[in-house]
């Protein structure tokens, strides 16, 4: 490992304590937010083309739908696709480091709107009868 992977490595790794710091903070008894502003900080400090397009991706389906989490569900499921063009054009060796971040606050993401996933789910239901 190349002393630039070390720093990347490095940095994903701070990236992720970040996010998971401000979703389970430990003074609040590890009961915090979402993550979405803090993820989407982390985007913008790796790439910022990827942060403006992730965040193009929450506004404009904010704006269709008026609903913040749906918003946040659905630039969740579409950060993987977006990021392995922009990853993989911006950073040629670190990409898998990379990438494997942007998939991990995928995930994440989704995990902590799993409650707003059900209501949305019951709702469409609801709406559906």
């Amino acid at each position: 490992m190349n002393n630039q992977s070390s720093i990347t490595a490095i940095t994903v790794l701070v990236s992720i304590a970040v996010v998971l710091g401000h979703i389970y903070p430990v003074f609040y008894g590890f009961k915090g937010g979402k993550g979405v502003a803090t993820t989407f900080g982390v985007l913008f400090a790796t790439s910022f083309t990827l942060g403006g397009l992730a965040s193009l991706v929450w506004v404009i389906t904010f704006l269709i739908t008026k609903i913040s989490g749906f918003a946040a569900i659905s630039t969740a499921l579409s950060l993987p696709v977006i990021s392995f063009f922009v990853i993989k054009m911006e950073y040629h060796q670190e990409f898998w480091l990379i990438y494997g971040m942007i998939c991990i606050f995928s995930t994440l993401l989704l995990f902590r709107h799993s409650t707003n996933i059900l209501a949305l789910r019951r709702e469409l239901k609801k709406n559906e009868n």
